[in-house]
């Protein structure tokens, strides 16, 4: 049942990706084409409208599914950002939409977030192509902004988020009716918009392991190996110094691999017990 919620954030996801573009996914490939500008734009633009509606429609009608599957299946509606983990009852109509909409909300954060950082890591390029030509459109105007910037304003955006996230959810009964003080609830926050990068880690894990694979393994000249090419190589460049090439073969990305993976570990592991020290 989790992953049927998780293909449903997908879906979502792919129509907020269709209203950010106008209802025209970006082109990787054959810009400038004849056909490409001979496509109705008007057309397009006209029906843009169709794409938030599909998504409201999509987030209010899905506690229905949980409604009626959960109790089938014994799955308790689960979200889990970071250091806190809250579950919502499955009888509950006021619950299941709180957990629709905040099981996207949580989704389109990681994807923003993970899509600033690529923007940012592949912003020296020049002039891209491609995929990061893509992913630079995706991301905006955040494409330009500088790298502290970009690690920071995912975590002040879920910071203030928390902050009305737990008022909401304290009135449903989701979280406890506990006395709650305004230094309490901003530390809290704080904790929590800083979970906002754990699970990037495994995106930039995944990305150092196919620089490797690429290294050594003729995979094709799709642009994602040249994607993959130059943002894992800006992620490379800290380790620069160290002996870990042996013959031919360079063990950095590797090893920057698993140094994500457990910086990011060590660090969830932090933030739960703050977390919990905070609540106490």
């Amino acid at each position: 049942m989790a992953l049927i919620d998780q293909l449903l954030n997908l879906i979502g996801l792919v129509l907020w990706l269709s209203w950010h573009s106008d209802g025209q996914p970006a082109q990787i490939r054959g810009a400038g084409t004849l056909l490409s500008n001979l496509k109705p734009v008007e057309t397009r633009r006209a029906r843009r409208w169709l794409y938030p509606l599909a998504l409201v429609v999509l987030l209010a009608i899905r506690p229905l599914l949980y409604a009626t599957l959960a109790p089938v299946l014994d799955w308790t509606p689960t979200l889990a950002p970071g250091p806190v983990s809250l579950a919502f009852r499955a009888d509950d109509p006021k619950r299941l939409l709180a957990f629709s909409f905040l099981s996207f909300a949580w989704c389109l954060l990681l994807f923003r977030a993970g899509l600033m950082l690529l923007a940012s890591l592949g912003r020296r390029e020049g002039d891209p192509a491609g995929l990061s030509r893509w992913v630079r459109e995706l991301a905006g105007s955040t494409a330009q902004w500088p790298l502290a910037a970009v690690l920071l304003a995912p975590i002040l955006t879920m910071a203030i988020a928390w902050i009305m996230i737990t008022l909401g959810l304290r009135q449903i009964g989701v979280l406890p009716p506990e006395p709650l003080t305004i230094g309490r609830l901003l530390t809290q926050s704080s904790v929590v918009g800083l979970a906002v990068w754990l699970p990037i880690r495994w995106l930039l894990a995944t990305l150092l392991v196919l620089r490797l694979v690429h290294d050594y393994v003729y995979l094709g000249d799709h642009s994602l190996w040249e994607f993959v090419r130059s943002t894992g190589g800006r992620l490379l460049r800290p380790l620069e110094w160290l002996p870990a090439r042996i013959g031919r073969f360079d063990f950095n990305p590797l090893i920057a691999a698993v140094l994500v993976l457990v910086t990011g570990e060590a660090l969830k592991i932090a933030l739960i017990e703050a977390y919990q020290w905070l609540g106490r």
